[in-house]
Parts: structure tokens; C-alpha cells; sequence
């Protein structure tokens, strides 16, 4: 399939995915779900102002299948991410982007910034038969951040929508061409949810709850004013 042609679809697909879902919706649709992993190079608890924190992905020719367990083998894919920025103190909570910018290493075909969080969606860049996606957040305020791969979700007086996720399309190697969804999680064994803990009840209400069963889609750090010390 024209590789112009697959791109469309996926962005329709994405469209109807990723921008409003309401609650009863979800988990109806027929197309399966894969599991990608995504890392944060600097695996830090605690960084400076202006320092950046570099978020990569890579795929090399499968996914595995989050009902079945399985690998599915493919080619001439289109693979889409989003990732939530959110901060988590209230005094950042005013306009999104005066806290942090983008250092955007693959393509992003769109930003979304809310007084909320921030989305950001990045198509995959092939090479070589490998997928790779990387990031840079350089940060301008103090507080506790988060990058993370879950649904962000927002409440309006008559309905819940929920934003985030990723999607793909592909040909199997007999050619047959497939769209599906992405579920993204970070490979890090440590994301610092002890900084989320430790959050206000107030600052945690902001957002949906993190919990033990969602934790490692989120990657928490605690951005530090130049002339504060880290030990």
C-alpha cells in the first residue's frame, strides 16, 4: 500500500482514537493493542532547570500482542505515540507551556498544550528496519513533572473524554495490511513514584489517580532551581 496512503488511514484511525472517547467506549473496538516500551536515557530522579531529559523508543520488526502474548511480524509500518507532560504542583498549573519546551529529535505532527498538560504526538522514524522515536523536554520551572503513555482524561458536564494512547499501521510478511493500537509503558525499572506519592492530595486530584497497576506508564522527576543542591 502507498506508504501516503497508509498514513491517512492511520491518522484517521488516530483521530477517532486518540481525541474523544467517551468512557463507555472504550475497549469496544475489534483492532488489537501491542506493547511498545519506551526509556528515559538520563534515568534520573532529580535534574537541574534547563537540563534535558531524553525519551527514546525503539522497534525492531515486531510487537507482541497484549491479549495473546504473541509476536506479530511485520513491515512498511506507521507508528504514532503520544506522550502526556503534565506537571503536578499547582503553582505550574497556570499555562503549560511556560514550564518546559521540546527538543524534537523525530517528527511531531502535533502539539497540544492545555493549562492542563501537554500532547504530543510523534510518528516513528524508520531506519534500517528499526522504528526509533526520541524526545527531548528541556525544563524552565521548578516542580514535579511527568512524561508518561497513559489516557489523559477530562470531564465536561456530560460526558468523560479521555486523550492519549498511539496507533499503528502495517503489513504482515504476506502483505496484508492491519492497523491496531499502541500501549506504551516505560522500561525503566525505576520512574520515581515515590515523587508522585508524596504529592498533596490536592495536587494528586488534578489528574486521575497513578497506582501500582499503571505506575510504569509514568516516568515522575523533580526538576531542581540551579542553585538548589541534589544530595
Amino acid at each position: 500500500m502507498n506508504v501516503f496512503l497508509k498514513l491517512s488511514l492511520v491518522f484517521f484511525a488516530s483521530f477517532l482514537f486518540l481525541q474523544c472517547q467517551k468512557e463507555e467506549d472504550l475497549g469496544s473496538s475489534n483492532h488489537s493493542t501491542f506493547e511498545t516500551k519506551l526509556l528515559v536515557v538520563n534515568n534520573l530522579a532529580e535534574i537541574f532547570l534547563n537540563d534535558t531529559l531524553w525519551v527514546t523508543s525503539e522497534v525492531v520488526g515486531y510487537l507482541v500482542d497484549s491479549t495473546t502474548k504473541t509476536n506479530v511480524f511485520f513491515s512498511e509500518a506507521i507508528l504514532i505515540q503520544n506522550l502526556i507532560i503534565r506537571s503536578w504542583n499547582s503553582e505550574n498549573q497556570d499555562y503549560q507551556p511556560n514550564n518546559y519546551s521540546f527538543v524534537f529529535e523525530t517528527y511531531c505532527t502535533q502539539l497540544s498544550q492545555t493549562s492542563q498538560a501537554s500532547l504530543a504526538r510523534f510518528v516513528y522514524e524508520e531506519n534500517n528496519s528499526k522504528y526509533q522515536l526520541k524526545v527531548g523536554l528541556l525544563f524552565k520551572k521548578p516542580g514535579i513533572y511527568s512524561i508518561d503513555a497513559d489516557k489523559l482524561l477530562l470531564k465536561t458536564s456530560d460526558q468523560t473524554q479521555y486523550f492519549g494512547g498511539g496507533v499503528i499501521g502495517y503489513n504482515d510478511l504476506a502483505g496484508n495490511y492491519y492497523e491496531g493500537y499502541l500501549s506504551a509503558a516505560f522500561e525503566n525499572e525505576e520512574t520515581n513514584y515515590e515523587l508522585y506519592q508524596n504529592l498533596t492530595d490536592a495536587e494528586k486530584s488534578v489528574f486521575q489517580p497513578v497506582s501500582d497497576s499503571n505506575k510504569q506508564k509514568y516516568y515522575f522527576i523533580h526538576v531542581l532551581d540551579s542553585t538548589a543542591s541534589i544530595y
